[in-house]
């Protein structure tokens, strides 16, 4: 038997580590709940398994519950809109657990129970990420531009 070199060796477990490291993703809302501002999100895209040889099992991501909606907000102020079944969001991984900062404040320190990182049980989604065979909405250069998939221009605000 042959022995691969440790480099390749090292390459290849890192390659297949960063293969599961979850950063962000699309996806698109499956249900949205406007009291919790929590969304359940369909991620569109499908895992290879190996399961021995060259042998790759499809495997779709189960639809992730409980996902905060990240809204533009500040200063007291707070910008919502209705998400509905099918709209497309970006999908954050948060490096650290957020189960014992969600309720909070935000403001206040936490110790996460969990040492998970980039899981899927702490993704966020930030709704806007639209691929280009669904672009929607009037957009230029210069002008703040509020109007609806329909094509109704509802405000438009110029320099």
């Amino acid at each position: 038997m042959r022995e691969r070199p440790l480099e390749q060796v090292m390459a290849e477990f890192f390659a297949a580590d960063r293969r599961d490291l979850n950063t962000s993703i699309p996806g698109f809302i499956e249900s949205y709940d406007p009291e919790t501002k929590t969304a359940q999100v369909k991620i569109p895209f499908s895992d290879y398994q190996e399961t021995g040889g060259k042998n790759l099992t499809n495997q779709d991501w189960a639809p992730i519950p409980d996902v905060p909606v990240v809204f533009p907000r500040g200063g007291g102020w707070a910008i919502t809109w209705p998400l509905e079944k099918g709209d497309p969001v970006l999908v954050i991984f948060s490096q650290r657990e957020i189960d014992q900062w969600f309720p909070t404040d935000g403001q206040t320190d936490v110790s996460p129970q969990l040492l998970t990182t980039h899981n899927e049980s702490d993704a966020i989604c930030i709704p806007g990420l639209f691929p280009q065979g669904n672009l929607t909405g009037e957009a230029n250069a210069t002008d703040l531009i509020m109007s609806h998939s329909d094509g109704d221009v509802l405000m438009r605000f110029e320099p």
